[in-house]
């Protein structure tokens, strides 16, 4: 999907900056809710479920005077699987590559982990900041000035209202080093539409289902075809780790199948700009998580 045209800025700052921003955080803090307020558009899946980001997502956020790549980065965790592992190496390359680093803070649950990323953050040598996430809810707790041992410029914010977005954009705008564009003016996000739509396939398989089967599910697009007429057709495998479970997700005559179609291809369509035609299937793939072969074919590569 592409951006009719870059937003204006107010900065009267001359020289045009651009990088790549990581965003850090434990699971369910809102980092991709902001990631999608920023951009004005969603191109990252959010479930209140943890780990619903599993892979990096750029977003492209472009202005008059900068270009911010905004890098969502999966949960901070301790990993349990080899799926986990990669999780989190991915997270350390995106900080390892980063210009400028936001640690994202429910600020109604801050832990002993929120200050881990602080310190995580602030070693990395990198200018950084964090956003106190979530202050449009009651039981958000009063603005800290450190994470863990390091001294932390705080932003209060909402992602899910946009309050506090524009002071905290522009601060981190300033800490963007000068140079070119590194995306097209009109370019909303840095992955392929194949790969956001299967993002989005899984978005509403976790949404659909519950208990610990939403995190035993990976989907992979077969098919993304252009057909007559302005359809695009998809063709996607929900993979799940046993037989079991394919009857929980396909459900009585189809119907929990349906659901999660019919809800993704909303979505898809919505980002896309046009109809599509959602073919899903379901099929088993034991014990994925720790499979190094079946992560590989899945596209999640150990690094770092």
């Amino acid at each position: 999907m592409h951006r009719p045209a870059p937003k204006k800025s107010e900065s009267t700052e001359t020289v045009f900056r651009s990088g790549f921003v990581a965003l850090l955080g434990r699971p369910n803090v809102g980092k991709s809710t902001l990631l999608n307020t920023l951009l004005g558009e969603k191109v990252a899946p959010a479930t209140p479920k943890p780990q619903t980001t599993r892979r990096l997502l750029r977003g492209v956020l472009t202005a008059d005077s900068y270009q911010a790549v905004l890098v969502d980065t999966p949960g901070y965790h301790r990993p349990a699987d080899e799926l986990g592992r990669r999780m989190m190496a991915t997270s350390r390359g995106a900080l390892a590559d980063a210009d400028a680093v936001l640690v994202v803070v429910d600020s109604t649950d801050c832990g002993p982990a929120d200050g881990e990323l602080g310190d995580l953050a602030a070693g990395a040598k990198k200018p950084w900041l964090a956003a106190w996430n979530k202050t449009d809810l009651p039981d958000s707790g009063p603005l800290p000035t450190r994470l863990g041992e390091a001294d932390a410029e705080m932003f209060p914010v909402s992602a899910l209202t946009g309050a506090g977005l524009e002071a905290l954009l522009g601060r981190l705008v300033e800490m963007l080093p000068a140079g070119p564009p590194l995306y097209d003016a009109d370019q909303l996000t840095a992955e392929t539409e194949r790969e956001l739509v299967g993002e989005f396939v899984r978005e509403q398989a976790m949404l659909a289902l519950r208990e610990e089967l939403p995190y035993a599910v990976e989907v992979l697009v077969n098919a993304f075809e252009e057909r007559p007429g302005g359809l695009t057709y998809i063709a996607a495998t929900l993979f799940v780790e046993k037989k079991s479970q394919v009857g929980i997700v396909v459900g009585a005559g189809g119907a929990v199948l349906r659901g999660i179609g019919s809800q993704a291809r909303r979505t898809v369509e919505a980002f896309l700009e046009r109809r599509a035609y959602l073919d899903l299937e379901v099929k088993v793939r034991p014990k994925w998580r720790r499979d190094p072969a079946a992560l590989d074919g899945f596209g999640y590569r150990g690094s770092r």
